[in-house]
């Protein structure tokens, strides 16, 4: 009797397990009530449906019903006017290329996803989200532009051409390299991306917003304070190639723990050596202090407690302790000016294309004083405009911007639920306490 029952309910476990291995992405929706406001946004385009149902081989990150209403504003979405291409570009940022049941455990893994448009990425098989999986629980933690996070909630859900794993929060867009780097109050955030950079043996330049598949290298503020005296005196031309020294012309992976060791050619034509020493990774002599996470449209930003030196390459792997300044006569400056940029952002630049957006003016805010630039300013609340779109309505703009809820002690409230945020002071890289054995400026520095 028992067996009878047992062999009774293995056959309706797979008989369910059939049916769900059969079912189209939107009818594996239909059947999960917390998922009602993503299959409306789904099925808004009959042609959206049919390009979706044409896909094989793909993973959902489905955001709930809780997500969307963080989103919006309200739990009201019928009545919320969108822009349709702005819609479809974020529904397919959702869409990871490749089925994937599980994440690695403790390892960043950078998954492409069908987001190809021109207008919304410049990144080579589809603008990337990043995943990592909790070693501790079921959990696997996305990041996406802007570094916003999204969590995993509950069970994968299994449809005929892959898996859905629902999410706690709508993935953010990536955004430019301007924004994305102004979005967390980096000084030198203007100055790059006023940079003109000149490839080597080519009189083409192009600004940083304008480049695909790169790597840049972000000094934080107390780093560039350190040699303020010298960036100073510099003139545009050599800050800029400076600049183009810390860019890499190819995307990279540096996992924290196990990190691509080897040296690497930048778009100044120099190479720079990456290794691990002492339980950190070091670009030259500058200590990378985060992790691959750090999404904008053209590739992936890594923040370094350092200024790199494309006359200075030379560094002893065995020897270095920590971050150490490569330039001589260095001496760490509270207030100063960087150079004038050779076009204002917004102008044509050698090839004939726009800039982006921006101001035309170098103004004080430029200045290295501890003042904000001019898009931090106006707060990390401000939407990051998309390059060709106009966002129409409430929904779409939130759908380009980062939605937070940060109670007084610092906390992000999202869908009930109460996570860390880091503090600004965290973020914002003068703060010599953003790794917890940053070198504090002193003799031994200089």
């Amino acid at each position: 009797m028992a067996f009878g029952f047992s062999l009774f309910a293995l056959c309706v476990a797979f008989s369910a397990f059939v049916t769900a291995q059969d079912l189209s992405i939107t009818d594996a929706l239909k059947g999960h009530a917390e998922l009602s406001n993503l299959t409306y946004y789904l099925t808004k385009s009959q042609d959206f449906v049919t390009w979706l149902g044409s896909r094989e081989n793909i993973t959902l990150l489905a955001p709930n019903n809780q997500a969307f209403k963080l989103l919006a504003g309200t739990a009201d979405i019928a009545n919320v006017e969108v822009d349709q291409d702005g819609l479809e570009a974020l529904l397919k940022y959702h869409l990871l290329n490749g089925t994937y049941s599980t994440f690695g455990s403790g390892e960043y893994e950078s998954i492409p996803s069908l987001l190809e448009q021109p207008d919304f990425t410049n990144v080579t098989g589809g603008q990337v989200v990043v995943a990592k999986a909790s070693a501790t629980s079921n959990t696997t933690r996305f990041y996406s532009g802007l570094k916003e996070r999204s969590f995993t909630v509950g069970s994968a859900i299994q449809f005929k051409s892959g898996i859905i794993h629902v999410i706690d929060n709508v993935l953010t867009l990536p955004q430019t390299f301007t924004d994305t780097a102004e979005d967390r109050l980096f000084l030198v955030a203007e100055p790059f991306a006023d940079a003109q950079i000149a490839f080597p043996d080519s009189a083409v330049t192009k600004t940083l917003d304008e480049l695909s598949d790169i790597t840049v290298f972000l000094p934080m503020n107390h780093s560039v304070r350190e040699v303020g005296n010298l960036i100073e005196k510099m003139n545009r031309k050599d800050f800029d190639r400076m600049i183009a020294y810390h860019t890499l012309d190819q995307r990279l992976v540096i996992e924290p723990e196990a990190p691509p060791a080897g040296t690497y050619k930048t778009l100044e034509g120099s190479d720079v050596t990456i290794f691990q020493a002492n339980g950190h990774v070091f670009v030259n002599s500058a200590r990378i202090v985060s992790s691959p996470d750090w999404l904008f449209t053209g590739g992936v930003i890594y923040i370094i407690d350092g200024v790199l030196n494309p006359d200075n390459r030379t560094v002893d792997q065995n020897a270095i302790q920590d971050s150490q300044i490569a330039y001589t006569g260095a001496s760490y400056t509270e207030e100063f000016e960087f150079p004038a940029p050779s076009q204002s952002r917004g102008s044509a630049n050698n090839n004939g294309s726009g800039t982006g957006s921006g101001s035309d003016d170098q103004t004080s805010e430029s200045k290295s004083s501890g003042g904000l630039s001019k898009g931090a300013k106006i707060g990390i609340a401000v939407a990051a405009a998309v390059v060709g779109l106009v966002l129409i309505g409430a929904l779409v703009a939130f759908l380009f911007m980062r939605r937070r809820r940060v109670s007084s002690k610092g906390h992000q409230q999202l869908g009930g639920l109460t996570r860390p945020e880091y503090p600004m002071s965290e973020f914002t890289p003068s703060q010599k306490d953003l790794t917890s054995d940053a070198a504090a400026p002193g003799s031994s520095r200089y």
